[in-house]
């Protein structure tokens, strides 16, 4: 059955059942509040743990002062971002414009986070969700505000958690106080994102290297010589046997060339890394190129790379820091999962050799990853100068504290703040929107 199909049955019974339970009012007695599709499961549990951690006051003055100065910042720097995203989405061809879907961080939803990918973001959510409340909760206590209730938040799965501080309170308390209160979660989250990072890349990624210079077998045509005979992806092609001898083939050049001179209907013996031998009559290019002028031309009917690219790929893992274009490739790696050529999936993982068992090895290390990717588009989405994200509210109250060493009303100033923050708000949203829908107002308005 469709995965898709599956997913919507399942939260199809989801929601009838939450419908008969809200009905009945079983919901509002255990303090559970209906939001849409969504559960908010209110409670005290964890505020010990909370109130346990907010006893390091100094350290977590410390450590949220650095807050506030690096998630400023950011969120100024956000703006420039969002404004060359949104010009370079005029450049792009319709077909190429990003779904909006791509925007709603919820797996099974967003496309890159369902499929093999979904339990990884699963894991990836919850841990980032609930860094970023306790941090939010922290730092209330240390602020001296109480916690009206903390919780559980699930759409069929548990997808995170909530700190609810009361907002009263919050508000009666010092500009740094509240400052510090929105910027220790994101910036938590950038943390952990790094610490994660650097376990991936530094030592994950160390631990792998290719089993041996060939041509990694990437896809293997229908119908054509080397499916017939039962090569696969994630095979290495090492060698090509014929009457004339042994050929070694090191990349996909030689293999080429080996190609070029023989005929369609020449029987060759394939060997692949473990000494795999495939006997294979070659056969004419065109048929899978439709291209008449590929009719002579002999084929295995295979994609390839060359496992020295490979190589080349993983080592730039080890060292995605090294350059601001490494980093953005790093960063855009579920994307690639999308085209089905992610390095953290087969058959890239075939052609490589891990210290420990590749069945336990790859699982733990794209964990790894998606707790850092996670982690990072939270913090930084957050970091976003718009209302009611942290940073938003960062920048609110940026503006109110400036402001307020300026000799106007306390009402004046409240409002004058209100309409710049909103302003920034929708001037974000806009550009936001832009990314989306810009191929398409370019081919509008030519």
């Amino acid at each position: 059955m469709n995965n898709l199909l599956v997913i919507a049955i399942a939260f199809l019974l989801y929601s009838v059942i939450l419908y008969i339970l809200s009905r009945k009012k079983l919901l509002e007695k255990y303090n559970i509040i209906l939001w849409g599709p969504i559960l908010m499961i209110h409670s005290h549990k964890g505020e010990d743990i909370i109130n346990r951690v907010a006893e390091h006051k100094r350290f977590w003055i410390i450590v949220s002062s650095i807050a506030i100065a690096v998630c400023f910042v950011l969120s100024i720097l956000l703006i420039p971002l969002l404004i060359w995203n949104a010009m370079l989405s005029f450049q792009l061809p319709i077909e190429a414009a990003p779904s909006p879907i791509l925007a709603i961080g919820l797996p099974g939803v967003n496309p890159i986070m369902s499929g093999a990918n979904f339990w990884y973001a699963i894991v990836g959510l919850v841990i980032a969700v609930i860094v970023h409340e306790a941090a939010h909760g922290v730092m209330a206590r240390i602020a001296e505000v109480k916690l009206k209730s903390v919780g559980l938040i699930l759409l069929m799965l548990p997808i995170g958690a909530f700190v609810e501080p009361d907002e009263e309170e919050l508000k009666a308390t010092s500009y740094l106080k509240r400052v510090r209160v929105f910027a220790i979660s994101p910036f938590m989250n950038i943390m952990l994102a790094i610490i994660f990072s650097l376990v991936f890349s530094l030592v994950m990624m160390n631990m792998v290297h290719i089993k041996c210079e060939g041509v990694g077998v990437v896809y293997v045509v229908p119908n054509m010589p080397a499916q017939q005979v039962g090569i696969r992806p994630g095979m290495i092609i090492t060698e090509i046997q014929d009457l004339n001898g042994t050929h070694v083939i090191k990349n996909s050049t030689d293999l080429q060339k080996y190609l070029l001179k023989k005929n369609v209907g020449d029987q060759v013996a394939v060997r692949t890394y473990g000494g795999q031998i495939f006997y294979v009559t070659l056969a004419s290019k065109a048929i899978y190129t439709k291209n008449s002028s590929d009719y002579n031309k002999a084929s295995l009917g295979i994609v390839m790379i060359d496992t020295k690219d490979i190589a080349r790929t993983y080592d730039a893992l080890k060292f995605p820091f090294s350059s601001f274009r490494r980093f953005i490739d790093y960063t855009m790696l579920p994307f690639l999962e999308l085209r089905g050529n992610s390095p953290l999936n087969k058959p890239y993982t075939d052609f490589l050799d891990t210290l420990i068992s590749s069945e336990f090895f790859w699982p733990l290390a794209t964990t790894f990853y998606w707790i850092f990717w996670i982690n990072l588009m939270l913090g930084v989405t957050n970091l976003l100068p718009a209302l009611p994200l942290d940073g938003g509210y960062i920048v609110h109250e940026g503006l109110s504290w400036t402001l307020h060493k300026i000799n106007i009303s306390e009402i004046s100033r409240e409002k004058l703040v209100n309409a710049m923050s909103y302003t920034l708000t929708l001037f974000v949203v806009f550009l936001f929107v832009i990314q989306f829908i810009g191929p398409y107002l370019r081919v509008i308005f030519g």
